[in-house]
């Protein structure tokens, strides 16, 4: 979640223990900073969102309750397991719930964030070969498990694209992560233009002058 430091002002002394406003600035609940972002994991029954407050992230309802007071906002998504309880009617206008699961959520991103670690220090060790057998994996498991055209898959081949020394194979590659890209998410997303920028270093490295000031 960002902009979390406006939120320490809004504290009544006498506010109900469950408010999500009172949890956040409990020393006792578990809270990490990851750059902008800040996760907390909050273990209670019943949490109640605060008139007002707009969530910049994801929730995650695990096994409890979930209220919200008036004009609530959650920007991106919200995952929940079967035995969460979600009883407000405006809160399923507000939020399209996911059903969890294992696999999908957990299981398969571990194994995808293990497979770039392995990639990324093979590059550090020099060791491409094991890097592109890690990221041809890495690939493999965003299409057996996404379908071709998911933005894991474009992410995939963008990497690919880099590691690829033969010219054909990363232009290939560039050419379905850009296609998957402007599927997903338009001509004016950012991803858009750092594939059209990996398009441009590749070209000028080529010298390929005039493709190379189409992407740039």
């Amino acid at each position: 979640m960002n902009n979390t430091s406006e939120w320490k002002n809004k504290i009544h002394p006498n506010a109900n223990k469950n408010l999500f406003y009172t949890l956040i600035n409990d020393n006792n609940i578990a809270k990490k900073q990851i750059e902008d972002y800040w996760i907390y994991l909050i273990k209670r029954k019943l949490i109640i969102l605060d008139s007002g407050i707009i969530i910049d992230g994801n929730i995650y309802v695990v096994n409890c309750k979930i209220k919200l007071q008036e004009n609530v906002q959650i920007t991106n998504q919200t995952f929940v397991t079967q035995k969460a309880i979600i009883n407000q009617q405006e809160l399923k206008q507000l939020i399209v719930s996911i059903q969890w699961n294992m696999k999908i959520h957990y299981h398969i991103p571990v194994l995808l964030q293990d497979l770039e670690d392995k990639k990324k220090q093979c590059l550090q060790e020099n060791l491409f070969d094991n890097a592109l057998i890690y990221a041809q994996q890495h690939l493999q498991i965003c299409i057996d498990n996404f379908g071709s055209n998911h933005s894991f898959v474009a992410d995939s081949y963008t990497f690919l694209g880099i590691i690829c020394e033969e010219w054909d194979k990363k232009i290939e590659c560039y050419n379905k992560a850009l296609k998957i890209s402007l599927h997903n998410f338009g001509i004016n997303h950012p991803w858009i233009a750092n594939i059209c920028n990996r398009f441009g270093n590749g070209y000028d490295k080529n010298k390929q002058d005039e493709l190379d000031i189409t992407f740039f």
